[in-house]
């Protein structure tokens, strides 16, 4: 991993605090126009039946002649050819005239009629490689010319099962790649010709109007197509598919999900249950982009915040920081009781079902970060009902008027008992220079404390170069290579090590410019350290708090980090594309990281409006 790659993690990892939706109202529901359908289960069955060859066929058949293929209008065609089967007769044979094109030696039976090929692994062969990378699954057709255990039999028929009564058979190595037929040119020239409109009007006004919305989105056969995709996704290539159990869970849910999105009326709804299935994934990086995008174009919605921010503690949920507009109606300390006459613990179960997260600490952060009063329409109005500092009771209106959430700004150096300095490595107005400057200033001290709570920025490296004795090491990443569907037969590859040299030795520049972190000045700062984090410490956050564990920089205060980490993918889709981690990071003691995170050496949970961990860090300095 190299600097840019942490600058492209800092961009979209901020979907922690501002990326993460969370519906509320405001995006219109006036439109009554969406096609939709109650699907009966035989048709659920069919729809499915078809999301898996699609998967098998697309990301595990080796065919170079698809490169042409639209993936997303040819599942529209298919599911409106098979919407024309009577009988499963005719399903079955739709479905094979559907792929024989596609992958040729295709064979589509009923349970237990499928044979095998006599396999020979003597001869050279073509397999397709799966790579998970930040910008998407990387699918690679690879010339093998030596067999080896981990690589699929060339020639040699792979059965899956479909739904409960077919199964479908193909080899996912061959001996020789097909040639294009006319049979597939032909399918590729009926699915192209499938007109979608890009957009009727600017999409941001739709969502924010409730007016006409894009006619691909309307069809419920394109809704179903695009999540489709989505399934396939997560069903091959999600790294914490075991971890997550979605083995007993995705494929279940998938099923009930067909009807919701045939169903829903408009585009909130929608979107809600996009939400709603990914929140199956226990992934703080697993979140969907409002947006709809068809080739180079692209739109996003925008949402909106009132000028309050809040924390809770314990089953209370106190203002923090308010705006200078509110705040003769509402101070900090205040604690709110209901918000729209709905209690705040109804009002946080609720959004816990529409976000992803690693652990339950983690999702109540990423809440409280920036959307528990998130709308998607400039001035909305929002009604709390809060018990002030005199104790008593009041009602509060307040206007939903700014682009991003409302916080202080956060401190980037600060001077405690004039004789402890603290740095946020998390601030993102804070810069290296900075440091350099007051260098001198901070090493009169008794020590410094590094706050690691909430999403380290790149120039954390230069400051660790000035904290080392010894040449550190960086992560324990593991990037996805897949052969197989379904997770069979795993593998795994080593991410290439980087590391920080001491700001005082030799290798400083030459390790600097190689991994592209600003290079450190020349000095040692002076300890002893203190880290703190807590359960919004993620992503490469946790890389450096994994570094200060391992080469006992100090001690770390705080809570469990996210246990949340490993390089981001982005996978784009026509509707609502979402990211999700895409390489696994492993602990250096080798125990599971996902969804554990690191452990604070000293736990210490914050109370009220009080900062314990910070108290917690300088009463241990000044002993």
């Amino acid at each position: 991993m190299k600097i840019k790659d942490i600058k492209r993690d800092v961009l979209k990892s901020v979907l922690f605090f501002t990326l993460c939706i969370v519906p509320l109202s405001g995006i219109g529901n006036t439109n009554t126009s969406w096609d939709n359908k109650t699907l009966s289960n035989e048709e659920i069955e069919r729809i499915h039946g078809l999301s898996r060859i699609y998967g098998y066929v697309r990301y595990f058949y080796p065919n170079e002649n698809l490169k042409s293929l639209d993936w997303f209008k040819f599942l529209i065609y298919s599911i409106s050819q098979i919407e024309q089967s009577k009988s499963d007769e005719d399903y079955n044979q739709i479905l094979y005239k559907l792929f024989t094109p596609i992958c040729p030696q295709i064979r589509i039976n009923e349970l237990g009629n499928l044979s095998l090929n006599k396999m020979d692994i003597s001869q050279s062969f073509y397999i397709v490689e799966n790579k998970n990378e930040s910008s998407g699954i990387v699918s690679n057709i690879r010339h093998i010319s030596e067999f080896r255990n981990f690589y699929p039999s060339p020639d040699s028929i792979y059965k899956y099962k479909i739904n409960s009564k077919l199964i479908v058979g193909f080899p996912i190595a061959v001996s020789s790649l097909p040639l294009k037929s006319k049979e597939l040119t032909s399918l590729i020239s009926k699915t192209n010709r499938i007109k979608l409109k890009l957009f009727s009007k600017s999409l941001l006004g739709t969502l924010v109007s409730g007016g006409s919305e894009l006619s691909f989105i309307k069809s419920y056969e394109a809704r179903l197509a695009n999540e489709i995709m989505r399934y396939n996704i997560v069903q091959h290539f999600y790294p914490f598919y075991f971890e997550d159990k979605l083995n007993e869970s995705w494929e279940i849910s998938f099923q009930e999900y067909y009807n919701k999105i045939a169903n829903c009326k408009n585009l909130k709804e929608y979107y809600d249950h996009v939400c709603n299935l990914l929140s199956l994934l226990k992934d703080s990086h697993a979140d969907p982009n409002f947006s709809v995008s068809m080739g180079l174009a692209a739109t996003y919605a925008s949402s909106y915040c009132p000028e309050i921010e809040t924390v809770l503690h314990g089953n209370k949920l106190y203002v923090k920081n308010v705006g200078e507009s509110n705040r003769q109606k509402i101070q900090a300390g205040d604690i709110i009781t209901s918000i729209n006459n709905e209690s705040v613990d109804d009002v946080v179960a609720n959004k816990l079902k529409y976000i992803s997260y690693s652990r339950k600490e983690t999702g109540l952060k990423k809440i409280f970060a920036s959307k528990l009063f998130e709308s998607y329409k400039k001035d909305s109005i929002i009604t709390l009902a809060l018990v002030n500092n005199r104790f008593d009771n009041q009602s509060v209106s307040l206007t939903t008027n700014l682009a991003n959430p409302y916080h202080l700004d956060t401190v980037f150096i600060k001077h405690y008992n004039d004789s402890i300095f603290y740095i946020n490595l998390c601030c993102i107005n804070g810069k290296y220079e900075t440091i350099k400057e007051r260098i001198s200033e901070i090493n009169n001290n008794k020590g410094i404390i590094f706050d690691l709570r909430g999403y380290a920025q790149p120039y954390a490296l230069s400051i660790i170069a000035n904290i080392i004795d010894t040449t550190v090491s960086l992560g324990n990443l593991k990037q996805p290579v897949t052969y197989y569907p379904d997770h069979l037969r795993e593998s795994y590859i080593s991410a290439e090590k980087w590391h920080i040299a001491p700001s005082n030795s030799n290798l400083s520049d030459e390790y600097a410019k190689l991994y592209q972190y600003q290079p450190p000045v020349n000095t040692k700062l002076k300890g002893p350290y203190v880290f703190l984090m807590d359960a919004s410490s993620i992503s490469f956050t946790e890389t450096l708090l994994d570094v200060v564990k391992a080469y006992k920089l100090g001690p770390i205060i705080g809570e469990n980090s996210a246990g949340c980490n490993g390089d981001l993918m982005f996978t784009k889709l026509p509707i609502a594309s979402f990211t999700m981690t895409g390489w696994k990071f492993i602990n250096r003691d080798n125990t599971q990281h996902h969804s554990v995170g690191i452990i604070p050496d000293k736990f210490v949970t914050n109370s009220s409006l009080v900062d314990l961990q910070l108290d917690t860090a300088i009463k241990y300095l000044l002993k």
